[in-house]
C-alpha cells in the first residue's frame, strides 16, 4: 500500500470565521473484486486538516469535522 498523497488544498472557515485548510489525498490499492478476477488497483480518497484531523464532505463546499461535528466552509 502506497502512501496519502495530496490532491488539492481548500481553504475554508469556521463558523467563528477561523481560517482552516483542509487537504483533499489519494492513494492507490489493491482489492479483489471476486475469487475469480485478478487483483485491480482502486483510489482511495479522504479529507483531512492540516493537523491530520478527519473531515467528512457535505458537498463541494462544506465538510464536517470528525472530533466536533462542526460544519466548515469553504472560503
Amino acid at each position: 500500500m502506497s502512501d496519502w498523497k495530496n490532491i488539492r488544498v481548500i481553504p475554508c472557515v469556521n463558523g467563528s470565521g477561523e481560517p482552516l485548510t483542509v487537504i483533499e489525498q489519494s492513494r492507490a490499492e489493491r482489492v479483489r473484486k471476486t475469487l475469480l478476477m485478478n487483483e485491480q488497483d482502486a483510489i482511495a480518497r479522504r479529507y483531512v486538516l492540516g493537523n491530520g484531523a478527519r473531515v467528512t464532505p457535505l458537498d463541494q463546499n462544506r465538510f464536517v469535522l470528525e472530533n466536533t461535528q462542526e460544519v466548515i466552509a469553504r472560503r
